[in-house]
């Protein structure tokens, strides 16, 4: 099975006091750590009723989308719940997924994406339930089961539904789309790249308005379709 999980608000939600034990835990000098919580810590808010701002006031968590620094947090961040399912690999208290006797595959991370994969069976979901707790405790965060999907393969009807009872979340199917990218089973085929061509489709028709010439607007699609699409055969590639 895979689990495809969306936390709700995430960079809204990120516990300050959470952040400052990780910077430690990974081995950031007191200064350093300081300085990154001053800077995060520095936001103010002011709420405009009736065209007045009213008094500003702080927050007590979260961190500004657009920061140049949130990448760089939230990815050090979600290692604090890539770790915690590591050990309970280890502790042998999740099998994850073994394709053909290779290494186990228990999760997937690319800063608020996240993929788990695990043997379905019931035990193997609850410990990612409660793993997935653990972390929204400690981080402040907390996923958002109405956007969260399952994907099984090869799994019993009476198994499926025990296990979404457990997590909570719905079941879907491939294809889908991780990362901008189509997920899918069998191999790539033209309706795999339906979505890839209705995007630039979808682009060319907003750039027939822009005041370019015919020269500028070839060089600009060229430049387009030749980063989209290495992007999606970087990815089938690995």
């Amino acid at each position: 099975m895979i689990l495809k999980l969306d936390l709700s608000k995430a960079f809204d939600k990120l516990s300050w006091i959470y952040i400052q034990k990780m910077l430690i835990a990974f081995g950031f000098s007191p200064m350093w750590v300081r300085w990154i919580l001053s800077l995060i810590s520095s936001t103010f808010f002011s709420i405009l009723v009736n065209g007045i701002p009213s008094h500003p006031f702080s927050p007590s968590r979260g961190i500004r989308q657009g920061d140049p620094l949130l990448p760089f947090l939230f990815v050090l961040m979600e290692e604090g719940l890539g770790r915690h399912i590591n050990q309970a690999l280890l502790s042998q208290q999740i099998k994850g997924l073994s394709i053909h006797n290779s290494p186990a595959i228990t999760h997937q991370q690319f800063v608020d994406e996240n993929m788990l994969f695990g043997y379905p069976y019931v035990p193997e979901a609850s410990m990612y339930k409660s793993l997935l707790n653990d972390f929204a405790e400690a981080s402040g965060t907390s996923i958002n089961k109405a956007r969260s999907e399952i994907f099984f393969f090869h799994t019993p009807p009476i198994v499926q539904r025990a296990i979404t009872q457990i997590m909570g979340f719905s079941i879907d199917s491939l294809p889908s789309k991780y990362l901008g990218a189509p997920l899918i089973d069998l191999g790539l085929k033209h309706t795999s790249w339906r979505l890839f061509l209705e995007k630039l489709e979808h682009c060319l028709n907003l750039w027939t308005h822009k005041s370019l010439n015919i020269a500028s607007r070839l060089v600009l699609i060229k430049a387009m379709l030749q980063a989209m699409s290495l992007y999606l055969f970087s990815i089938h590639a690995a």
